[in-house]
């Protein structure tokens, strides 16, 4: 997996999900001890090594075991999975070298849109579409999905009330979203887009837009930036058709 890349950490998260079955066999057979399965077992899973007594395998495995059974990585990995899911088609197409930045960006901004949304009606998403798959997983994985328990004086730790379908909600779900949507909004805030604008001074973009277009992209734009222009950016502006011409004399 590239860490620079998030559409391979998106794939990365999806195909762990997919395969999450075959893994919690698989460690669940190298727990059992290999040396004790029947022929049957062998043959309906051919290639599988055999680690005969070895402890510090078997112990291994019984540990990723009860790390993928702990209710709170099951319920993390589903949320994780479906709100960065929507994130999957933006992130691909944003690594294309024809895609317009400004385009990129409102791709964002409809993800945005789209994520907030699923936050103003987190009960009812949580409880029809989220929670049925958290309670899928489980069962894969065995976990009883539980809270964990709550310590009697919560000065320093977590401990969010509720039980359930709630409590993960409260303490898993809600989160994540939250800490999705912030970042998002950081990187892709207002003043971010008023400034990519300035990507219009850009040849190819400069010589393809009317003046009146340049003008309004780099009003906004420019505006972060007023204090270099003492007297003003309407000589910039005036301009605007001469370097346009001289641009596409060069070309």
């Amino acid at each position: 997996m590239c860490m620079t890349r998030w559409s391979q950490r998106l794939l990365c998260w999806e195909k762990f999900l997919e395969v999450l079955n075959v893994i919690v066999e698989t460690l669940t057979l190298i727990r059992n001890n290999l040396a004790t399965l029947e022929q049957s077992d062998r043959e309906r899973i051919p290639g599988i090594p055999d680690f005969g007594n070895d402890r510090d395998t078997r112990t291994k495995a019984s540990l990723y075991l009860k790390g993928l059974a702990d209710p709170t990585f099951v319920a993390g990995l589903v949320c994780l999975t479906r709100f960065l899911g929507k994130l999957k088609t933006p992130t691909r197409l944003l690594q294309k070298r024809d895609l317009d930045i400004m385009e990129g960006y409102s791709m964002i901004a409809d993800v945005v849109q789209d994520l907030q949304e699923t936050r103003e009606k987190m009960d009812t998403e949580w409880e029809e579409n989220i929670w049925p798959d958290i309670q899928k997983t489980g069962d894969i994985v065995g976990s009883e999905l539980t809270p964990p328990r709550r310590p009697g004086r919560s000065i320093n730790r977590d401990n969010t009330p509720g039980e359930g379908s709630t409590y993960f909600k409260r303490a898993v779900g809600i989160p994540v979203l939250d800490e999705i949507l912030s970042d998002l909004k950081q990187r892709f805030g207002k003043d971010q887009l008023t400034i990519s604008k300035l990507l219009t001074l850009s040849p190819e973009i400069f010589v393809s837009k009317t003046p009146k277009e340049i003008q309004e992209d780099l009003g906004e734009g420019l505006e972060h930036f007023s204090k270099f222009f003492p007297d003003g950016v309407e000589e910039i502006f005036r301009e605007i058709p001469i370097l346009q011409k001289f641009i596409k004399r060069k070309e």
